[in-house]
């Protein structure tokens, strides 16, 4: 058995804080095994400021900002039978207004 893979949309580049100094950042998240079905991979995805989240197989997550700078988003994919894999890692710039 092989690990699965995991993909992290890397298209999103540039958020805006909003008047309330805030901005969600949605990425889309894919991922296959040769064995799993797609339900059954558990995806764990950290950003570089520490927010954590995990979701099963393809989909979205999301993240709250809230100051400005350069943020990277990277998710680890396992899969029932304990294999794990890495995406690329993404990149977003929080800028004000």
């Amino acid at each position: 058995m092989t690990a699965p893979t995991v993909a992290v949309d890397p298209s999103y580049q540039d958020a805006y804080l909003d008047s309330s100094y805030l901005v969600d950042v949605i990425w889309t998240i894919t991922t296959s095994d040769d064995t799993a079905a797609n339900g059954q991979i558990a995806v764990t995805c950290t950003t570089s400021d520490g927010q954590t989240t995990t979701i099963a197989g393809d989909g979205s997550v999301t993240f709250t900002f809230s100051e400005t700078g350069t943020y990277t988003l990277s998710c680890t994919a396992t899969d029932p039978s304990g294999n794990t894999g890495t995406s690329n890692e993404a990149t977003v710039l929080v800028a004000m207004l």
